[in-house]
């Protein structure tokens, strides 16, 4: 035990970072909004870029009353 404490604290001596704890997220999107499952990136450079791909049924839109 002592070993990995003294290993633990060289580690993080060397980092660059320390990492946080990963926080669920979640993401909700109104029926009418086609061709979308949840994406919040697409692609490496183009992160935000999604949006080109989805499309909205109007009619769908218009029956729920919105």
């Amino acid at each position: 035990m002592r070993e990995m404490k003294e290993l633990l604290k060289y580690v993080l001596d060397q980092a660059w970072a320390i990492p946080t704890p990963y926080v669920p997220g979640y993401v909700f999107w109104w029926p009418w909004i086609k061709n979308y499952s949840g994406e919040t990136t697409v692609g490496y450079f183009e992160g935000n870029s999604w949006s080109q791909f989805i499309w909205y049924d109007q009619d769908l839109k218009k029956s729920m009353g919105y």
